[in-house]
């Protein structure tokens, strides 16, 4: 198994990848590289992780707490 989570295959029926104003709304601009395991919606760009969520209830929560995540 790879050391970088990132540098390994993309699992099969990944997801769509992020779109180009998500990866400007966090100020990304590396390439898109599926994160290995889990569901396969979740991405390396840059340094960062994203996963796309598809619950109100979740992302309700996240919104939330976004200010304490970002800096």
């Amino acid at each position: 198994m790879p050391s970088d989570p990132a540098a390994a295959p993309a699992p099969s029926g990944a997801g769509p990848t992020p779109a180009d104003h998500v990866l400007a709304a966090f100020g990304l601009g590396g390439p898109v590289r599926p994160l290995a395991g889990g569901q396969g919606q979740a991405f390396v760009v840059d340094d960062v992780v994203l996963k796309r969520v598809d619950d109100p209830d979740e992302a309700a929560w996240v919104e939330e707490r976004k200010p304490y995540l970002l800096y």
